[in-house]
């Protein structure tokens, strides 16, 4: 029973993250400008991680702890999470407060749009949220056309 009661409450717990995870990234949906402000994302993440998803994630360990093997299908929620999170800071480093576009590295960026991408996808589909809105995916590839010289260029040295 309590494999049961346990997966129900996992299920709820990650369907309570899908909106707030969506309004963190909602001002990579429009595409990345000079204006997209990466220190009032990183404040809404840190929110974000540090709340709600904190609150899936504690529950999770202690399911899997407690030999939970039918728990491990939520695990990498928690893994590409935590991936995520690092990027974050990768990129809270490098630009501090700054806009998304200052990177020097723009293959963080195109890392960023597609991990958040993939990671609602994943989200949905581990609560059960069939309901996919515009995906992040249509901004990862206008990004990806926008810089691919540069990318060329870099990949080629």
């Amino acid at each position: 029973m309590r494999t049961k009661t346990g997966v129900s409450e996992l299920r709820r717990l990650g369907s309570d993250c899908v909106d707030p995870f969506r309004r963190v990234f909602a001002s990579l949906d429009s595409g990345l400008s000079a204006a997209t402000n990466f220190g009032l994302m990183q404040d809404a993440w840190d929110h974000y991680y540090f709340g709600r998803f904190s609150k899936f994630d504690c529950l999770l360990r202690n399911y899997i702890e407690d030999g939970g093997q039918e728990y491990t299908k939520f695990f990498p929620l928690s893994v590409s999470h935590h991936n995520l999170h690092r990027l974050i800071e990768v990129l809270r480093l490098e630009i501090g407060r700054g806009s998304l576009d200052s990177t020097r590295v723009q293959e963080r960026i195109i890392d960023l749009l597609e991990v958040t991408d993939r990671l609602e996808k994943l989200l949905k589909e581990a609560t059960r949220d069939g309901t996919y809105e515009r995906s992040l995916l249509y901004t990862v590839k206008r990004y990806r056309q926008k810089t691919k010289p540069r990318l060329e260029y870099t990949y080629a040295r």
